[in-house]
């Protein structure tokens, strides 16, 4: 994977948040996934899953159930007709009516500081695709998406893996303004994940936490197996989060399936679906020597993973009762805010007492 080299003002947040998932200095590099995601274009439409569900079910998905639309959905939705799913599953047009500014207005350019943090990562998108080549319109609307989220989301604004989720959105729906309305609903509605990118990256830390509780829970082998070279799981779970798998090294075929799943289905599918990669990779986790083999054993190769069978092993590990994923949130999060704590007075104790001037010219500590 390549390593790009950043510092705090040029990846805003992630060097950051490193520092603080792994209890050290902020590193000098962050990897920006730069490795080939291997996305296909045939006959105007992307990806290549068409499902084994007969099209006659699909012709009226608008109206089943809700059960029998989510087995339906996670069957794989045909390509020609995953723009038009997404939309509905998604219910974006809500969001698209109920803001209060147009998307014309958001994508206008930005503040400096905003402007030159997107322009980097424009083209460490899906580098190996092609599709948002150099001096492409598409690369044109992935800057004015990306300007209308910073627009939408002032408390966020940008930070890297956004460029990921929003290249992906663009790709599916070949429309910036709905490919913009899709990804503010994903992130801030059905994945309510808008925290993983705001100051701290809180939510994004506290879910990490959360990930390691529930792996203990449906396969502690595999836990068992990560936790003698590591316990903290931001190393392997931080790009598959925060881009919701779009960057993750998993197959195009993959990442559309999941993403069929999580339009409807929502943010457990991501506990689901990271579980199920550490699952499949298994024997590899518990045999690992040291990091290095264990980095090779969840990283390498991640797109020979058969779309199906991940899908069919993530949702067969169990009941994942959304009352206890709360509860773990719950405790997660006062860990984290613990541990911002405790490195805030250590911070503080480094610097020093606060020093004031008073008018007389005697300095006083506070």
């Amino acid at each position: 994977l390549a390593q790009v080299p950043c510092d705090h003002e040029s990846t805003p947040r992630l060097a950051h948040v490193m520092s603080a998932l792994c209890g050290k200095r902020s590193p000098s590099t962050v990897d920006v996934g730069t490795h080939p995601f291997p996305f296909t274009d045939r006959d105007g439409e992307l990806g290549s899953i068409e499902g084994d569900v007969p099209m006659a079910k699909w012709a009226r998905y608008k109206e089943l159930p809700e059960k029998k639309l989510k087995l339906l959905l996670r069957a794989g939705v045909p390509r020609h007709l995953r723009a038009e799913v997404w939309w509905y599953c998604l219910n974006a047009a809500d969001r698209q009516k109920q803001s209060p500014q147009p998307y014309q207005g958001l994508s206008a350019p930005s503040d400096p500081k905003t402007e030159a943090e997107i322009e980097m990562d424009l083209h460490r998108t899906f580098p190996q695709s092609g599709l948002l080549a150099k001096g492409s319109e598409r690369v044109e609307q992935l800057r004015r998406v990306l300007r209308a989220f910073a627009a939408y989301c002032p408390d966020i604004r940008y930070c890297q893996g956004l460029n990921f989720v929003a290249g992906f959105c663009l790709l599916i729906f070949r429309d910036e303004e709905r490919a913009f309305w899709a990804m503010a609903e994903m992130l801030q509605g059905r994945m309510d994940c808008g925290g993983y990118y705001g100051p701290r990256m809180l939510q994004l830390r506290r879910d990490l936490r959360v990930f390691g509780r529930v792996l203990r829970s449906v396969r502690p082998k595999v836990k068992a197996g990560l936790d003698r070279h590591c316990h903290d799981l931001s190393w392997l779970g931080t790009q598959w989060f925060v881009t919701l798998f779009t960057n993750s090294g998993l197959s195009t075929d993959a990442v559309l399936r999941i993403w069929d799943c999580m339009v409807f289905e929502g943010w457990k599918v991501l506990f689901r679906v990271a579980c199920a990669v550490l699952v499949m990779r298994q024997n590899l986790i518990v045999n690992a020597k040291d990091m290095g083999e264990l980095m090779e054993a969840t990283k390498h190769n991640l797109g020979g993973l058969p779309p199906d069978h991940l899908l069919k092993v993530a949702f067969s590990l169990g009941t994942l009762k959304r009352r206890q994923l709360q509860a773990w949130r719950t405790d997660a999060a006062k860990e984290v805010e613990v541990e911002d704590a405790e490195r805030d007075a250590l911070e503080a104790k480094r610097k020093g007492p606060l020093v004031d001037t008073k008018p007389d010219g005697i300095a006083s500590a506070q």
